[in-house]
């Protein structure tokens, strides 16, 4: 009776699942490989926001004003930058916030889209 029960919920387990990959795979977030799929970048800045996967790649950050120690593979944002992002985010204009930060940092495309995607998240919380 349990190995029958144990069946019966690991089809429904995999039906549900597939279904739910099926979608991500049909709105770009994941990409089938083989009988596998992975995830696409579109869902990339989400994933590492909500620290659901390690990234080699470096992230942009705001300067510590307490003498932290720095990651020495992230990009700083300094000064009067952390500011002027903030207003951009909230003035709705995340591009030219993003378009602000690679052009202080030279951090990628992908980084910066990132750190405010983090900004966007964090002021709907605080609302």
């Amino acid at each position: 009776m349990a190995a029958e029960l144990a069946v019966g919920l690991a089809r429904r387990l995999w039906m549900t699942l597939h279904h739910e990959i099926a979608a991500l795979v049909e709105c770009g977030y994941a990409e089938r490989c083989g009988n596998m799929v992975k995830w696409t970048d579109k869902i990339a800045s989400v994933m590492r926001a909500e620290h659901c996967w390690d990234d080699p790649r470096p992230q942009v950050k705001t300067l510590p004003h307490d003498g932290a120690a720095l990651d020495a593979d992230a990009f700083y944002i300094r000064g009067d930058v952390p500011e002027r992002v903030n207003r951009l985010v909230q003035d709705g204009n995340p591009i030219a916030a993003m378009a602000l930060i690679r052009a202080e940092t030279g951090a990628g495309l992908l980084e910066c889209k990132a750190y405010v995607d983090d900004l966007v998240r964090k002021s709907h919380r605080s609302e």
